[in-house]
């Protein structure tokens, strides 16, 4: 027995004198993150990892975008929004996936590697699993003193992808490594060290990717289809109810969401004025082309703009199409001068609180914080730093964002505006 056991514990120390002498794969990773303060609440909300053999190919791949339970920060940079974050999974639901991917390898890579390995170690931190710091790395922008757009060029490397997107930018940094070692630059098969993480039990969490994340959110309300049930008068109500119906939308809908009460008042105001399915569709195409109109007023369709319209057909329960024809109607139209009208007669005095990066510009110029609180100051508003239950209205750049904020006035019932219906209510013609 005893000679087995010694058997048994040489063949252990072989396998493991071997496993530190065979090259190692490495693993290219890129993250999407907030912001750039990884020691304080910034947090990862994509990431990349692309795992390749020590002759540069690709052995496993893995992309997910990450829900970090806050507000998204610039999201001009990264192109991610709150609507696709919150279907992805929670880092700590798949910190324990990524470490069993990360294990196998000998060393992480990636362009402005320290960035990208801080926010990891930051994010492990919090779940009471912490990281080396020290571990085994190879920086691209360390070997090229290029950014990854300028080196790519360089090297003639295309992007699978849009750039900042984190799994196209670790394809990309893979293959400035697999150049860089053709080159003679990096010796990939000097990685021989397995890198060291303490336990973390995997999940294996499905991911959501971009698309995946756009097809789980790009669904139809359903509200015209809860109608199918009710027995109507195929007659078209007034144009007072319609207006009405039309005033009732607009409210509640001025925050982008379509929850279950604000459903239920706009079914009972329906009921009670016996208004036709045909007509409420017409009302509700009239409703987005009105939007599409104001988007168009200066000629110029933003993204921003593309996304406001497709959510709003989306809550109103119409097919895609719907946005391309209020688009061709608003660009057939004559021409109308930015000037939308002010409401600031009955919000004047009123307080309000902005959460998010704002997205909507002004002559051009994207609006700071600083401007948009001397806008609704000038509009006669009162403008707070937090929300409490006294704060009239909290204006998002996001519908969806998880700030503090917005979790607050949900909490508190708050009055919660979308920046793009905000700016015509005090009077301000905005991109």
């Amino acid at each position: 027995m005893g000679d087995f056991d010694l058997g048994m514990d040489l063949g252990a120390l072989m396998f493991a004198k071997q496993s530190r002498t065979k090259a190692r794969p490495i693993a290219v990773i890129d993250t999407e993150t907030t912001g750039v303060y990884w020691t304080a609440h910034d947090r990862i909300i994509e990431l990349g990892i692309v795992l390749i053999s020590p002759e540069g190919e690709i052995i496993e791949t893995y992309e997910t975008l990450v829900n970090p339970e806050r507000d998204l920060g610039p999201t001009h940079i990264h192109g991610i929004d709150a609507e696709a974050c919150i279907v992805a999974p929670r880092f700590k639901d798949i910190a324990g996936d990524i470490l069993e991917l990360l294990r196998p390898a000998g060393a992480i890579a990636g362009h402005n590697v320290v960035f990208d390995a801080r926010f990891l170690c930051a994010e492990y931190e919090r779940l009471g699993v912490p990281l080396r710091r020290n571990v085994q790395t190879l920086c691209t922008y360390q070997l090229t003193r290029l950014s990854l757009h300028n080196a790519c060029e360089q090297y003639g490397i295309c992007f699978a992808g849009s750039e900042h997107s984190a799994m196209a930018d670790a394809r990309a940094t893979a293959d400035l490594v697999r150049l860089l070692a053709a080159e003679g630059v990096v010796d990939l098969a000097a990685y021989r060290t397995p890198l060291e993480f303490p336990p973390c039990d995997s999940l294996h969490t499905a991911t959501v990717t971009r698309p995946l994340a756009q097809k789980k959110v790009d669904v139809r309300s359903g509200f015209l289809a809860d109608l199918t049930d009710r027995v109507l008068y195929d007659i078209n109500s007034t144009d007072d109810v319609a207006l009405e119906y039309l005033s009732l939308l607009r409210r509640v809908l001025e925050d982008r969401v379509l929850d279950g009460d604000e459903r239920n008042l706009l079914l009972s105001y329906i009921d009670e004025k016996q208004i036709p399915e045909k007509q409420l569709r017409d009302l509700h195409q009239l409703y987005l082309d009105a939007m599409a109109v104001e988007a168009w007023t200066d000629g110029i369709l933003t993204d921003n703009e593309m996304k406001d319209l497709r959510r709003m057909a989306r809550l109103l329960d119409l097919e895609p199409v719907s946005v391309d024809q209020a688009i061709a109607r608003a660009q057939q139209a004559p021409p109308q001068a930015s000037s939308p009208k002010s409401s600031t007669g009955t919000l004047s005095g009123a307080s309000v609180c902005f959460t998010g990066a704002i997205i909507s510009s002004l002559n051009g110029e994207v609006i700071t914080r600083k401007l948009a609180t001397e806008l609704a100051e000038n509009a006669g508003l009162v403008v707070k730093n937090g929300v409490t239950k006294k704060l009239d209205m909290l204006i998002v750049a996001d519908p969806d964002t998880q700030s503090g904020k917005a979790k607050k006035a949900r909490e508190y019932g708050t009055r919660i505006v979308a920046e793009r219906d905000f700016w015509p209510m005090i009077g301000v013609a905005v991109t």
